[in-house]
This record gives C-alpha cells, sequence and structure tokens, in this order.
C-alpha cells in the first residue's frame, strides 16, 4: 500500500513552452484520489515564452509565478519547495514531455521509497536538424538507461529531473548554489543522498526529454559542466568515481597528463570538426571532454 498521501509537482520554468507538459499533468492529476498542485516558476525567460505559459494559470490545480531575475538552476529548484505544499514532490524540468498515461499514478503505487527515480528516454530517431545530433546521441546512449542499468549505480545514475521525493528529505540536503549554470549539481546531489542514508529506488517511468540543444551551445553547456565538476573536486573529500575522472587519475598516477594534454591538443580540431558533423562520434566527444577537463586541471 503507498504512503503517498499528496504531491506538489514543481517545474522550473526558462524560455520553454510548458503548456503541453502542464496540461497533460493536470489531466492526470484530476484521475488521481489525493491532493495535487503543479507548481511552475518562471526564472525571468525571455517575454515571448512568458506571453504563451501564462496560459497554463487557468489549468486546474496549477499555480504559475514569475521571478523579476534569474535565480538559476539550483537556487530555483531549492526555492520550488518553499512554495511546495505537500509532503511528497516530483521535479520535472520544463523541457520533459509525459510519454505515460499513467506517468503520475506509477509514482504513486510504486513502492515506498524516499526517492523515487524514473528515468529519461530520447526519441528513437535522430532529429532531422543534424545539428541537434550530438545532444540527442550522447543523451540517448549514455543517459537514458533502464531501471536495471540505473540500479548498479543507484546513486550515480539519476539527474533532479524526474525524481519524487519525500519534501523533508530534499529540504535537508537540498542542492548546492554554488554549483552554478549547467551540469553536475546531480552529481553532487547524489553524493549528498548517499552520505545522509536516504532510501533509493529506481522504477522505470521515464520523461522524454525533449528540449535538444544545438551542438554549439552543448558543447558549451559541456563546458561548463566540467568547470562545475572541478568545482565539485575541491568542495568535496569524498572520491566521486565517473569515467572521466578515473581515466585522468589514472593519467595522473602514471604522469601521462602532459603527454595526453599535447595529443589532444594536436587533434582537437579534428575532434570539434566531427562533434559538429551530421554524425558525431561518442568517442570523440569523450576525448573532447577529457582535453577541456585536463585544461581546466591544469590551469
Amino acid at each position: 500500500m503507498s504512503g503517498v498521501k499528496n504531491l506538489s509537482i514543481l517545474i522550473p520554468v526558462y524560455n520553454y513552452d510548458i503548456r503541453n507538459l502542464v496540461k497533460n499533468l493536470s489531466d492526470q492529476a484530476s484521475r488521481l484520489s489525493i491532493p495535487v498542485e503543479i507548481i511552475c516558476i518562471d526564472d525571468f525567460s525571455q517575454e515571448s515564452y512568458k506571453m504563451v505559459n501564462k496560459e497554463v494559470a487557468d489549468y486546474p490545480y496549477v499555480c504559475y509565478f514569475e521571478e523579476q531575475f534569474n535565480r538559476g538552476r539550483t537556487s530555483i529548484r531549492n526555492y520550488l519547495t518553499h512554495k511546495a505544499s505537500f509532503e511528497y514532490i516530483l521535479f520535472l524540468d520544463c523541457d520533459s514531455t509525459i510519454v505515460s498515461e499513467d506517468f503520475l499514478q506509477k509514482y504513486i503505487a510504486a513502492p515506498d521509497a524516499e526517492v523515487k527515480v524514473g528515468g529519461t528516454v530520447y526519441t528513437t530517431q535522430a532529429p532531422d536538424d543534424w545539428t541537434y545530433r550530438l545532444h540527442w546521441l550522447a543523451g540517448s546512449k549514455r543517459e537514458a538507461r533502464p531501471a536495471t542499468e540505473r540500479k548498479k549505480a543507484p546513486y550515480s545514475s539519476l539527474t533532479v529531473n524526474n525524481i519524487f521525493i519525500k519534501k523533508k528529505v530534499f529540504q535537508k540536503v537540498l542542492l548546492n548554489e554554488a554549483i552554478k549554470g549547467y551540469g553536475h549539481e546531480d552529481t553532487l546531489f547524489g553524493m549528498d543522498l548517499k552520505a545522509n542514508n536516504i532510501n533509493l529506488l529506481h522504477i522505470d517511468n521515464p520523461v522524454l526529454h525533449a528540449g535538444l540543444n544545438d551542438f554549439n551551445s552543448y558543447l558549451s553547456k559541456t563546458r561548463e559542466g566540467l568547470r562545475n565538476l572541478h568545482l565539485i573536486l575541491q568542495m568535496q573529500d569524498t572520491p566521486i568515481h565517473t569515467n572521466l575522472l578515473n581515466l585522468y587519475t589514472t593519467l595522473k598516477k602514471y604522469r601521462c597528463i602532459g603527454l595526453v594534454r599535447f595529443i589532444l591538443g594536436l587533434i582537437y580540431p579534428i575532434l570539434l570538426k566531427n562533434l559538429q558533423s551530421k554524425s558525431p562520434s561518442l568517442l570523440a566527444f569523450d576525448l573532447f571532454k577529457l582535453k577541456e577537463f585536463i585544461d581546466i586541471e591544469q590551469s
């Protein structure tokens, strides 16, 4: 028997049309037997997005607010929890698409846990506009994983998008607002959940990541994420295990950093050309990230 008695759905909004997402959630909320609220806070988007998104304020169960300044990815999520009235909260990114007609019910019916992670999927077909294929490829191959795979490293296999969590648990841990911009706020959040022995359950209840970035934006956000990873390493005594960090540690152990940095510098233009092509390679993307991270660490 589920212990979920109520639910606050929290959606930070930034430069994206949320009408379809919120309409779907509102329709599903109407079929539940528990109280539900859907709180959307616009984090100082462009006026064109505000104009269309104001419509959701008229949907059932929805509260819509607009900020007068940009709080940023971590701060807006922490702020949203203070707006939530109920014991359980569900975080969704504004560029998510609901792919299941019983999406909310699946979370409520799942076994009790302090945190439930539903996962993310991408479209099965590559986008027609090839400038978005790098993001689609990396997301499809690296982020979109079933619960059976995510359970193998549960605290390293979560994102704040599509996470169902007790409000008091989230407010105990919170997102670290020292992490600015895009990337790896989830890494630190997972570490904090693990350090606090928070019970975590992975289930197959994904949302579709619809808001792809073109390769220039995606590479820029990747660099931003690597700078955040560097910051987390300076903040934490606990070892962080990612494929990138494990490789960097090995290269450092064998004193190969300088040589590898030199080689990657020579082939860097080739890597960029591949990543900005119609057929990007994940190997090229991994080498790009290694080169960028070495530069950050060695600067």
